[in-house]
């Protein structure tokens, strides 16, 4: 949206075992020079006392904003992470191996998100749109294992997860009272999914052979 201000650009990530380093890539010839800085996170197994048990390296000629960036955004948020703790037997992420859900997570952006962002046709933000219902689709893959199941979304939205999982081979439609412009771009049968139609909650209201009911933006539905 503002061109001039965030140019077109990726980054390279390089894993090894106890480190990750993020090398910024543009294409274009930009006059900031700053914001291709790389940056590398390590891991340390047995700190000394020193040092804690992340370490962030980053390479000359960081910029004001970026270093703000990453000092006091991305790596307070990461050692805050870091701290978090699973409380509660019955928490929903108990349900899933964290390491089988990373890896169906990476599977899944790798297969479709670049098609998705770029063929982008809604006004909302189309990097959190797609790697947050790629974030769900990967944890109900999870959930599912290898069984292939009926589903009803209510309150779809922009149908992303019922493209997904019908894409993986799962059986579902979505419903929402107000059609997208995204659903157009979607192939034919997945489009087929995809139903503009308002659902009135009773006790009679019911989904006959679906299995699991999805309310992804169930915080959206109005009850009545």
């Amino acid at each position: 949206r503002k061109p001039k201000k965030f140019c077109d650009w990726y980054r390279v990530v390089i894993q090894e075992a106890f480190s990750v380093v993020f090398i910024p890539v543009t294409s274009e010839a930009i006059e900031d020079t700053s914001t291709t800085v790389a940056y590398k996170i390590s891991y340390l197994d047995k700190p000394d006392e020193l040092q804690h048990n992340l370490v962030l390296e980053v390479r000359p000629g960081l910029g004001v904003k970026q270093e703000h960036w990453l000092t006091s955004l991305l790596w307070t948020t990461i050692q805050k992470w870091l701290k978090d703790e699973i409380i509660g037997s019955a928490s929903s992420l108990r349900l899933v191996d964290l390491e089988k859900y990373c890896s169906e997570y990476e599977r899944l952006k790798n297969k479709y998100a670049g098609d998705l962002v770029a063929n982008w046709s809604e006004t909302s933000d189309p990097e959190k749109s797609v790697h947050e219902d790629i974030g769900i689709a990967a944890y109900l893959s999870c959930l599912w294992g290898e069984q292939k199941v009926s589903f009803v979304d209510l309150g779809c939205g922009n149908g992303l997860l019922v493209f997904l999982l019908n894409s993986e081979g799962h059986k579902g439609r979505g419903l929402d009272l107000r059609r997208r412009k995204i659903w157009s771009t979607f192939p034919e049968d997945i489009q087929a999914c995809l139903l503009e139609q308002a659902i009135v909650p009773s006790l009679d209201t019911s989904f006959p052979g679906v299995q699991w009911i999805l309310g992804n933006h169930s915080d959206e539905l109005t009850p009545w």
